[in-house]
């Protein structure tokens, strides 16, 4: 992918499904094709195809429906395919039409802010959002109409969002003096993706740029970032929770012994 600026063109975001990949970043070709922020390439032979929707400002983060029909968008974007849709979006994964009916509301509590990802909550049939900016922080909205049906506010920007066992975490470089909703909550937060009520979880960690990026993988919620300690435990820029314990690699073992067996 890339543009009239090469270095400042990039993808910042990757969807997989029907045998095609879904990009989304601050390019304005593919493969020699014009493409405003949005793209799509066949998975066997990386052929452009032909799903071709436009954005006026990059693309951030990309989330698939379940049934893999829809693709919500989060970015710095305030149009889609021409029509007024600020920050968070949602486009037909086969015509790339705007999905019918799907407006956003306010992307944060401080109302509609630039967005760094969205994510889905299959639970609630809904697609929440990291608000960004110093009045950064998370949306959930209607996954069918794009009404804000809770949201909480950061006193930073909230940089990366994850569905997990019925909870919406939060990573950014939100700070402990304010945090989430006021609160001692700082680069990292877990809320009940119902309510948005803020949850226990409560870690300490040392950068100022904080969590980019969090993973739920089975058990465990991986979390990327600038810091190098959690709770002023070495870190180095990744860790993983497993129900709201932060966990560091364990010591290598010692002492081993082999015992001879089938000479396989």
């Amino acid at each position: 992918a890339y543009g009239k600026t090469r270095q400042l063109c990039k993808v910042n975001a990757m969807e997989v499904t029907g045998g095609r990949l879904y990009l989304g970043g601050s390019f304005t070709r593919v493969g020699g094709s014009p493409r405003n922020y949005l793209g799509s390439v066949d998975l066997a032979t990386s052929a452009v195809n032909s799903w071709a929707p436009t954005a006026d400002a990059q693309v951030k983060g990309m989330v698939l429906s379940p049934d893999t029909s829809r693709l919500y968008l989060a970015g710095d974007f305030t149009t889609l395919n021409g029509g007024s849709h600020q920050y968070v979006g949602a486009l037909n994964t086969t015509t790339g039409t705007l999905l019918s009916g799907f407006t956003a509301g306010n992307t944060t509590s401080y109302g509609r802010q630039p967005t760094w990802d969205v994510v889905y909550d299959p639970v609630n049939n809904r697609v929440c959002d990291a608000g960004d900016g110093y009045q950064g922080g998370v949306a959930c909205l209607d996954a069918n109409t794009g009404r804000t049906v809770w949201s909480a506010t950061a006193d930073g920007g909230v940089q990366a969002i994850e569905y997990w066992k019925g909870q919406i975490w939060v990573g950014g470089h939100f700070t402990v003096d304010l945090g989430i909703n006021g609160t001692g909550r700082g680069k990292i937060a877990n809320l009940d993706a119902a309510t948005g009520r803020l949850l226990d979880f409560n870690a300490t960690i040392n950068s100022s740029l904080g969590v980019w990026a969090l993973k739920a993988v089975d058990s465990r919620m991986f979390v990327g970032g600038d810091f190098t300690k959690i709770n002023n435990k070495t870190a180095n820029r990744m860790a993983a929770v497993n129900d709201g314990t932060v966990l560091t690699a364990p010591t290598a073992p010692t002492a081993l012994v082999a015992t001879g067996g089938d000479a396989q």
